[in-house]
């Protein structure tokens, strides 16, 4: 059964990239003493900015929170209980931030807070607690681009649905519904990107950014980047963005693929390089993997079918145990090439953060695409042998 990744980077979360912008290059520092340190650079200087907020019948003891992201995530920086239906909460800020107000653990209202106070007003009659936020360009923006993403979230779902039940079923209509999937994700970045293009340099343009791939995108991203620098040279989030998109520029599509050079079963050195003038798939998988497993009869099938067309598989294995490595061969029917990257050496210089991940190299050594699987994996090998 194919996998379905219809929009990129943790799916339709929109601030998970922010999150991946607050953590960027902290791999050695506190995250207490981080989040302390940003707390308080944040309280002691910047514009006194008010959060309004008015319920519509409010729970009796209802109490609504204020929460900033702050390395990675949302912690709680006040909270407060309604008086006659209205909150205020004050913060001060140099640099757009990103919070959101709890209203009675039920719902979340997430925020772009720039140089504006905004104003929230929620109906606390329906119990999803429906809600808007007025103030600024910025929150315009921000909210336009969650309406816009919620729809695909919502026409994806639907997609899928019908995609997994004529899997099962068998009625012939999967692959029809896959190519419109397809076309709803072509569609969903076309109109990211004309939202982007609009806003642009607005600190909302990084947020609608995340889901675009970088993989795919990255001469736009650090056209943006560069654009959101001048704007905002002192922001974390786009500082940690630009440093984000220079840490994999060099693992981009079109980039010169890095050498690798690790033991064969037989412990002979084989080179990545040496495969040039060949179109080649380094497979990063292992024996325990059992998601790379499900997907190994279909690597056969390709593997077969364009072998003598001048396709050749470079499979690098993250076992730690020689033996499992060479009886998950076996067992599989691996008939390529085969390495083990038991120091994961390899796998720290392509990046790889979860397996199955694959790379398809032309056969000048330059990156052509990423984590190709299924139905996508032929078709690409296809294009460029057939």
């Amino acid at each position: 059964m194919k996998s379905l990744h219809i929009l990129y980077k943790n799916g339709l979360l929109l601030l998970a990239f922010v999150l991946v912008l607050a953590s960027c290059n902290n791999a050695n520092k506190d995250s207490k003493e981080e989040q302390t340190n940003e707390t308080n650079i944040s309280s002691a200087k910047g514009k006194a900015l008010t959060i309004n907020g008015t319920v519509k019948s409010p729970p009796k003891e209802g109490i609504v929170t204020l929460q900033k992201l702050i390395n990675k995530k949302y912690s709680t920086v006040d909270s407060t209980a309604l008086t006659d239906g209205k909150f205020v909460f004050e913060v001060k800020v140099s640099e757009p931030e990103f919070y959101r107000v709890v209203l009675f653990n039920k719902q979340s209202v997430f925020m772009v807070v720039t140089d504006k106070d905004l104003e929230i007003v929620a109906d606390a009659t329906i119990p999803e607690i429906p809600y808007t936020v007025k103030g600024s360009k910025d929150m315009e923006y921000f909210r336009e681009v969650n309406r816009v993403v919620n729809q695909l979230r919502q026409d994806s779902r639907k997609l899928n649905g019908q995609y997994m039940l004529a899997e099962k079923e068998k009625t012939g209509e999967a692959e029809k519904i896959y190519d419109q999937l397809i076309e709803l994700q072509k569609n969903g970045i076309t109109k990211i990107k004309g939202i982007i293009d609009t806003i642009q340099p607005s600190i909302s343009a990084l947020y609608a950014a995340n889901i675009l791939n970088p993989d795919e995108e990255f001469a736009y991203l650090k056209k943006l980047s560069d654009n959101l620098s001048k704007k905002y040279p002192n922001s974390r989030y786009v500082k940690r963005n630009a440093e984000f998109l220079k840490s994999i520029e060099k693992l981009t599509i079109g980039q010169p693929a890095p050498n690798i050079t690790l033991k064969s079963p037989e412990g002979n050195d084989v080179s990545l390089s040496s495969l040039k003038g060949k179109l080649v798939l380094i497979d990063f998988w292992a024996s325990w993997c059992k998601p790379c497993r499900m997907e190994n009869p279909n690597v056969v099938k390709v593997y077969n079918e364009y072998k003598n067309k001048g396709f050749e598989i470079y499979g690098v294995s993250l076992d730690k145990f020689k033996d499992q490595w060479t009886k998950a061969i076996e067992k599989d029917g691996l008939p390529w090439l085969h390495v083990l990257d038991a120091q994961s050496l390899a796998s720290a210089e392509y990046k790889v953060s979860a397996i199955p991940m694959t790379y398809l190299i032309d056969k000048e050594g330059n990156i052509l695409a990423k984590n190709l699987r299924g139905k996508a994996l032929r078709t690409r090998v296809s294009k460029e042998l057939d």
